[in-house]
This record gives C-alpha cells, sequence and structure tokens, in this order.
C-alpha cells in the first residue's frame, strides 16, 4: 500500500493536538506517516507530541528549534516535506479534523484518473457550510486546463463586482505527489505569513498535467479563537509588505503560464481587495494610522492597481475612488464611524 505522509504543524496547539492526531489515526488508509513539526511552541505542545509519537510508530515528532522563535506554518511545512518519506503527500493543520476516509479518497481519485494532484472540499465550521467547488465531482483538469480553468479560479475574480469568492488555495484540501514536490523543489513562502498556501498551490499546479476534483467535504476546518485567522478585528503589523510579497511570488508562477495575461487581470482585482484591506487595517492603529495610509497609498504596487477599474458597486466604487486619489481624511473618517457602529 502507497504511503502517505501527512504534515502536521504545529504552535501552541495542547488544546487541539491529541484531537487532530486521533482524527488521523483513524483513517481507513492503512499506510499512513504523520510528522509533526513544533514551530517553538510556548506551551504543553512538546510534551504531547512526544508523547504521541512514542504511543504510534507512525508518527515523526520533530521541533524546529529549542531556542527558535515560531517562524510560520510554512517554515514548518518545508521542515515536513524535508523528513517526508511517503510517495504522497497531505497536509493537516494542528486544529482541524479529516474525515476518516480523506486521504483513502483522495488517492483513488488520483488513481483513477492518473492525476498528480486531488483536491477535495472542506466544511467550514467559522461559515457553517462547505466551501464548494463549482465543478462537478470527478472533473479533469489535463494539460493547460490546469492553468485555464484551476489556477485562474484561486487567482481572483474577473471583475470588481464579481461577489464569487475564489476558490480556496488552502494545502489541507489536497493529495500531493512527493515526486513533483522533489524534482521542482517546490517550497512554502516563509517571509511572510499570509496564503502561504496559495503560493505552495499555484507552484505546485504549475507543475501539473492532470489535476481531479472530489466534491465532497472531507476536511472540516474549525475556528479556533487562538489561530492565526481568527484576528480580523485587530490591528496586524506589516500587512502591505506581506501582501507585496504575496503578490510577487504570485507573479512568478504567473509568469510561467500560457493565460498569464488573463491571470495578470485577475490578480489585480484581488490586489485591490488586498490594498482595500490595508486601509482599513491601518485604520484600526492608534497611534500613526495618518502616516500608514499615506504610505499605503503612495506605494507603486496600489497606485497601478487603482490607476483605472470598473466597479458598479456604489460603497466600492467610494473607497476605491478616495484611494486612487489618496484622500486620506476622507478614509480615516470612513473608518473611524464603521469601526464605532460595529
Amino acid at each position: 500500500m502507497k504511503k502517505i505522509s501527512v504534515i502536521v504543524p504545529v504552535y501552541n496547539s495542547e488544546a487541539y493536538i491529541a484531537r487532530t492526531v486521533e482524527a488521523l489515526q483513524k483513517q481507513t488508509h492503512g499506510n499512513l506517516e504523520i510528522i509533526l513539526v513544533d514551530d517553538g511552541s510556548k506551551d504543553n505542545s512538546p510534551s504531547i507530541c512526544k508523547a504521541l509519537a512514542q504511543q504510534h510508530e507512525n508518527i515523526v515528532y520533530h521541533r524546529t528549534s529549542e531556542d527558535a522563535p515560531n517562524g510560520g506554518p510554512g517554515g514548518a511545512r518545508n521542515q515536513g516535506i524535508a523528513l517526508a518519506t511517503g510517495e504522497y503527500l497531505a497536509f493537516c493543520d494542528s486544529d482541524d479534523l479529516p474525515n476518516e476516509e480523506m486521504y483513502a479518497t483522495l488517492l483513488s481519485y488520483m488513481e483513477e484518473a492518473n492525476a498528480d494532484v486531488a483536491l477535495c472540499d472542506i466544511y467550514s465550521q467559522r461559515d457553517g457550510r462547505n466551501f464548494g467547488f463549482p465543478w462537478a465531482d470527478g472533473a479533469v483538469f489535463c494539460d493547460d486546463d490546469v492553468s485555464c480553468i484551476l489556477i485562474s479560479s484561486m487567482i481572483g475574480n474577473r471583475t470588481d463586482d464579481d461577489t464569487t469568492a475564489p476558490q480556496w488555495g488552502s494545502v489541507c484540501r489536497g493529495l500531493y505527489k512527493k515526486s513533483i514536490i522533489d524534482e521542482h523543489e517546490i517550497k512554502f513562502p516563509t517571509e511572510f505569513h499570509f496564503a502561504e498556501d496559495l503560493v505552495f498551490s499555484l507552484r505546485y499546479l504549475a507543475h501539473c498535467k492532470k489535476a481531479v476534483i472530489c466534491d465532497k467535504a472531507l476536511y472540516f476546518y474549525t475556528c479556533n479563537e487562538n489561530s492565526i485567522m481568527h484576528s480580523f478585528y485587530s490591528y496586524k503589523e506589516n500587512m502591505l509588505a506581506s501582501r507585496i510579497a504575496l503578490v510577487d511570488c504570485v507573479c512568478e508562477v504567473i509568469d510561467t503560464l500560457p493565460n498569464a495575461e488573463e491571470l495578470h487581470q485577475r490578480l489585480m482585482v484581488t490586489q485591490r481587495c488586498y490594498y482595500h484591506e490595508c486601509v482599513g487595517n491601518a485604520c484600526r492603529k492608534q497611534k500613526g494610522a495618518y502616516k500608514e495610509i499615506r504610505d499605503i497609498l503612495r506605494h507603486p504596487y496600489v497606485k497601478k492597481a487603482f490607476a483605472s477599474y470598473s466597479v458598479a458597486d456604489k460603497r466600492k466604487k467610494l473607497i476605491y475612488k478616495q484611494i486612487q486619489k489618496r484622500r486620506i481624511s476622507l478614509l480615516w473618517l470612513y473608518y473611524f464611524l464603521r469601526f464605532k457602529l460595529h
């Protein structure tokens, strides 16, 4: 039976990690390697992970360094990739729950379609629904369709008025061939901690000849109060820098693909969303909000993104206009009132 290595980055996960490992141990696929990569946890996660590794022969425990600070899930996953011995790789977050048939099902889809990757649906506890696919169960994308359909759907929408959410590029929904990862030295970015999944997914898909869709929600995304994503209402440092770095990584992939022009157009729509978000984030800052907004609006990427656009939605059009004209005071006032009402 082909071995699947499941990489689990761990950081301060003492409340969840045992439950997640239990779900992984219940997998119906009989040859599973579970790699727990602790990335500088300050709680009891290391002792829990060590105990689990001692109890189960198929669990590998690795701590990045006793003294190193938390480097984010991207770096931990990269170390997990280096340790993995399976023919196939999967990724699971330390607070989520894969269906017990997830990896057996994805492997069967891959083998039946002779595909390089299989992607399943995700149920989100936060949203109370499945993320969903716009494609039928068993849909197969070959050659250029991987880029023209699958990658396109992950990068962004065609227009600013399209309210359809782009396909989430989470690596936790997929099963991947280690041979492709090794051959092309595919890694997660470590210089920023936002959408590392998307970058890895795009880098991997750019080398896929065939991808298959499993329209079953086999991965349960939990709503962890302490997770990186659960900080919507708090100010985040260096948001613009991380978004710019992400855009540069995405562009590196796009420029190698046959439909690069369309992908850049989609990315520009997504960039406007990113920079709009950065302005709102800056307005949450207690001190120095005005300067941060000014620096955002002066950035060349932001100026280029808002140089021209077509928006019908009245509120979005109003905000985009203020960003384009660099009207800092009006933007600050808008968000001040919005935050106050919420």
